[in-house]
């Protein structure tokens, strides 16, 4: 599938900016538009009044102006709207509306450190339900590149599977694709039957070429040694499945999703 109408979740952090800059990386590769949804809590939205603080209008006010002028610069096809809301959970719901209507989203990982109004959980939440792939940018991310040299995570489930599928129009701009096959030790999470070569050759017949890499640790050890790697061969994105649900997204197997999440160095790309 094509990826002609990206969206992107733009906030008023510092590391708005450098998400935004991914964003029209991809969207002028990709000749895609470009949705740019402003979305923060405003603690003054209630019962009394639908309307935000006036610091709040002027945040719009700058992220607008400068949406605008920057996809103008860059030749990129662009939709503004703002969604202030005056809860967590309200703000959930209205990113996930829009992220379900593109081809991919891309959001910004939490920052524990900035005081910003967003959720924690905006991400996870946006990933396990929107229905579309999440490309997550790191709020430290120093990188210029992005899917010059991808990673994906490959253990043979649905998750996992379908992350590489909505992939593929990435992995055909990549110059160095790699297959990492986890090997888990568990029962549950080595159930799954596949070959490394079928999967070669379904990428293969897209024009991909990869390069398999195993690992063979069992638990979040796993994580840590792909976030390793990732660095050791100098990987600017990680493409993996997510686990969880709507309003527990680190149950149910999701504890492997909310450690990318809380560690990751690099963009991750997430299906689930």
């Amino acid at each position: 599938m094509a990826m002609k109408d990206l969206m992107i979740h733009l906030d008023n952090s510092a590391a708005s900016d450098s998400r935004l800059q991914v964003a029209l990386q991809l969207a002028a590769r990709f000749e895609a538009r470009l949705t740019g949804v402003f979305a923060v809590i405003d603690r003054k939205i209630g019962a009394k009044t639908t309307q935000p603080s006036d610091e709040v209008a002027s945040l719009i006010e700058q992220a607008e102006a400068s949406f605008k002028q920057r996809t103008a610069e860059a030749g990129v096809e662009q939709r503004w709207v703002s969604r202030i809301t005056g809860s967590g959970n309200m703000m959930v719901k209205a990113v996930l509306a829009w992220a379900s209507s593109s081809d991919m989203a891309v959001l910004g990982q939490h920052d524990p450190d900035a005081s910003v109004a967003t959720p924690r959980d905006l991400v996870e939440q946006v990933i396990n339900n929107c229905g579309r792939p999440v490309l997550v940018i790191p709020f430290a991310m120093s990188q210029r590149t992005i899917g010059n040299k991808i990673m994906i995570a490959f253990n043979g489930g649905r998750e996992a599977s379908r992350a590489m599928n909505d992939a593929i129009p990435l992995l055909k701009l990549s110059n160095d694709v790699r297959l990492a096959i986890v090997n888990w030790s568990s029962k549950e999470e080595g159930e799954y039957a596949f070959t490394e070569n079928d999967v070669v050759d379904h990428l293969g017949v897209h024009g991909i070429d990869v390069k398999i890499e195993r690992f063979n640790v069992d638990g979040i050890g796993i994580m840590d040694l792909l976030l390793a790697r990732l660095a050791e061969e100098s990987m600017d994105m990680l493409v993996m499945g997510a686990h969880g649900h709507y309003g527990f997204p680190h149950l149910f197997k999701g504890s492997s999703t909310r450690h990318i999440l809380d560690h990751m160095t690099v963009p991750v790309l997430m299906s689930h």
